[in-house]
């Protein structure tokens, strides 16, 4: 049984799927989808949920080279140490994204993370 059967159709589902597209809606999906697959090779190696290399490379050719390291070694901290995480490695995402474009891929990073965690530990329990 997957998380979608069990709360599918309620309120909370509802506002899951809402953050969900939002996040992709407010800040660069190519970027997005860049960290989604650092964070995924992180927490569920080998698990088939990654895209694959040819969707890769066209997605992050998309993203500026400087930002994309940026993000992808912030991602990196986050996901082991969130309280860890340096003024030398949020200031490139900051120059690139300006303030609010920031405070927009780290809401969206959060919301894409926390659903893949959500997702992984349901499919473990059940």
């Amino acid at each position: 049984m997957t998380l979608d059967e069990v709360i599918g159709g309620t309120e909370a589902l509802v506002h899951l799927d809402a953050a969900h597209d939002a996040a992709w809606t407010v800040t660069d999906p190519d970027l997005l989808a860049a960290c989604r697959d650092r964070i995924l090779e992180h927490l569920a190696p080998g698990g088939g949920a990654t895209v694959d290399a040819d969707r890769r490379a066209a997605d992050t050719d998309r993203v500026a080279p400087d930002l994309l390291a940026a993000a992808l070694a912030f991602t990196d901290q986050y996901i082991f140490d969130v309280a860890s995480v340096s003024d030398d490695q949020v200031a490139p995402l900051r120059d690139a994204l300006g303030d609010q474009g920031l405070v927009d891929f780290l809401h969206a990073l959060l919301v894409v993370e926390q659903r893949i965690r959500l997702s992984l530990i349901w499919d473990a329990v059940l």
